[in-house]
């Protein structure tokens, strides 16, 4: 199975992916993301960047929960490209969808790049004005209210996979492979899924206050009638379930992710340093005037 979207088959044919294996064997680009059976690589080509996403091998859970979920005995790729395909159908943000290929137990997707954009951790780290960001955290609360609206869930709605539109301040999602298409979303399913945006989001890049600005535009695109019982009662569930992911060391990552790149100065870094006339080394805490990612200094 081979689907290449003809528009883009001029410009793959002079970068050499013409063939179903071309996709397979590609080295171009530089690898963006690694999992156990899947990769991500970064591709320019002409004026726009592709991601090449690998699954070698397709594993049996990623068939059986597609199969599970309605989307046909399939990899997590063909089942991503039947869900870009019906959210750009319906005018959602998300990546568009160039090529999916299925051979001997391995699959793969490409998608094409947002242009003039960059994800939320590293759009705060450029520390945009106030007016700026509550425009972004209202955008971004309606986004997401169209897209639970519409019937479609996103498991993985991490920071890093929003993207704010510099020029528009609008906002797009990705990685939407475990996403699934559902005929009403309950306000609980709803909040479980804002609580890993919550969970990965240092205050120091988005305090409590602006995450009241987000939710209330999130809530009010939502529903019809918003309460201040609703409110509260969304932001309970968003703060437990939150609390419950930081447990998860993934979850820490991203959330540190944010904490040095939204400028937090508060942050302290350990750094080992060799002491004078010691034949050892030690760690010793260093609060450092800028953050900065952890290294080694021998």
């Amino acid at each position: 199975m081979f689907y290449l979207n003809p528009r883009y088959e001029a410009d793959f044919w002079q970068q050499g992916l013409r063939r179903l294996d071309d996709f397979f064997v590609c080295t171009d680009g530089v690898t963006v993301g690694r999992h156990a059976s899947r990769h991500v690589r970064r591709i320019p080509i002409r004026d726009y960047q592709i991601y090449l996403k690998r699954e070698e091998p397709v594993l049996f859970r990623d068939k059986l929960e597609s199969w599970w979920n309605g989307f046909g005995w399939c990899s997590k790729a063909r089942r991503e490209w039947q869900i870009l395909v019906r959210l750009r159908e319906r005018g959602l943000p998300c990546p568009e969808p160039v090529a999916v290929g299925e051979e001997n137990g391995m699959a793969f997707l490409v998608v094409k790049g947002f242009t003039e954009s960059f994800d939320l951790p590293m759009y705060l780290a450029f520390r945009p004005s106030m007016e700026e960001r509550h425009a972004v955290l209202r955008n971004m609360g309606h986004a997401i209210a169209d897209l639970h609206n519409a019937g479609f869930t996103h498991p993985d709605l991490y920071a890093k996979h929003i993207f704010v539109h510099r020029p528009t301040l609008q906002v797009s999602f990705v990685d939407y492979q475990r996403t699934c298409i559902v005929k009403k979303l309950s306000l609980k399913q709803r909040c479980l899924e804002l609580a890993r945006l919550d969970a990965t989001l240092h205050p120091g890049a988005v305090p409590f206050k602006e995450r009241l600005t987000f939710l209330h535009a999130y809530l009010h695109r939502a529903y019809t009638h918003v309460t201040r019982e609703m409110v509260r009662e969304a932001a309970l569930i968003i703060t437990a379930e939150s609390s419950r992911l930081l447990k998860r060391r993934r979850i820490q990552g991203m959330y540190a992710e944010t904490s040095l790149l939204s400028g937090d100065v508060s942050v302290v870094t350990y750094c080992r340093v060799r002491v004078p006339d010691e034949p050892h080394q030690r760690m010793t805490m260093v609060e450092q005037e800028e953050p900065a990612v952890l290294k080694r200094i021998s």
